[in-house]
């Protein structure tokens, strides 16, 4: 029953005791595997679509869920780690340790990237104005966005508009 409902809830094991020392270092050597996979992977995918992640571990179920309220509040300049909190139902130090754990980012850093990524899927289409695009991501000073966003992708948002437009 016990068992049951944590997996349910999120967790990555459950062990019964009594338990087997090497079993135990076995299953902690296999989340830490997955761990670093998942970070790695993450870490690559430089413009990962959120809808299209595929929801197979709870690790990758809790970073389908931070993205979907992220991006159901990416327009929120005001959009808060409280409101994050309250909406995925978890403390603010918890999806942090677990963000920071799955992809070495904090959540301010994660939530800016998401912007920066959507932004960018944005300037891409070349349909929207660098402003709006900024602040349709939730962006209040269009100076800072070009700056971190220059930062992220290695050119200002108009560089890289005028980029895809000639592709």
């Amino acid at each position: 029953m016990y068992k049951m409902e944590g997996l349910e809830i999120g967790a990555d094991d459950y062990l019964t005791k009594p338990f087997r020392v090497e079993e135990l270092k076995v299953r902690i050597k296999n989340l830490l595997v997955n761990r670093k996979i998942l970070r790695d992977r993450y870490m690559k995918e430089a413009l990962m679509q959120p809808k299209e992640l595929l929801v197979t571990s709870p690790d990758e179920r809790f970073l389908f869920n931070l993205i979907e309220v992220i991006e159901n509040n990416i327009d929120q300049t005001e959009f808060k780690v409280e409101l994050l909190s309250r909406e995925l139902n978890m403390s603010h130090s918890v999806i942090y340790k677990k963000l920071k754990a799955l992809t070495g980012q904090s959540l301010v850093e994660f939530i800016r990237d998401i912007r920066l990524k959507r932004a960018a899927q944005l300037l891409s289409q070349n349909k929207l104005s660098v402003t709006d695009i900024c602040y349709q991501v939730g962006f209040t000073d269009r100076k800072y966005f070009s700056q971190v966003f220059k930062k992220k992708f290695g050119k200002t948002p108009s560089e890289f508009a005028g980029e895809k437009e000639g592709e």
